[in-house]
């Protein structure tokens, strides 16, 4: 897969969906994450993105920011300063949602379609809007519990697409043992 050789890390039962741009070869990407099409990481400051997560289509993760305080250019120095950008296990974020340079969004939190962080986000929270606001927090300890469990979307459809499969194989060879007994 031409991205393992653009990230860090992927990690197991990762779905990466069309039209993905990766840089920088920090990215981190933990099990059973899936990205949306047209999803871009900028990682040149390091992205870690945890296992359960799920990206809608068009997500940009951004990990540096421009050194623009002071500068001995305009607008802003040659250099920009790597801030990383670390999300958490079970992280949902919609259509479109930019994740800007230093934060950090908690485990379970939900980013609406369209919202630009700026700010971190907290374990369960729902966040939306440009600037991103919380909106609502989710019950912490379900939060806590269905991450213990490693209880994720994804990962829940793996396994039952790995079992209709493996169904299906044996059902295969059944039918070709039968055909074989009546030939």
């Amino acid at each position: 897969m031409k991205y393992r050789r653009k990230a860090s890390r992927i990690g197991r039962d990762v779905v990466l969906d069309a039209g993905i741009h990766m840089s920088g070869r920090k990215v981190h990407i933990g099990d059973a994450v899936y990205l949306g099409p047209g999803c871009r990481l900028y990682g040149d400051g390091g992205i870690w993105i945890g296992e359960g997560t799920i990206f809608g289509p068009e997500v940009t993760v951004l990990s540096r920011m421009p050194r623009y305080e002071d500068p001995a250019l305009l607008p802003f120095e040659a250099e920009p300063r790597p801030m990383p950008v670390r999300i958490g296990r079970g992280v949902w974020v919609g259509y479109g949602a930019v994740l800007c340079p230093g934060i950090t969004v908690g485990e379970g939190a939900i980013i609406g379609m369209g919202a630009v962080v700026w700010e971190d986000v907290p374990s369960g929270a729902v966040a939306g809007g440009n600037p991103a606001k919380i909106l609502r927090m989710r019950d912490p300890e379900l939060i806590r519990s269905l991450v213990r469990e490693g209880r994720y979307f994804l990962r829940s459809r793996v396994r039952m697409l790995r079992r209709r499969r493996r169904d299906l194989q044996k059902m295969e060879a059944g039918e070709r043992e039968k055909a074989n007994i009546d030939s």
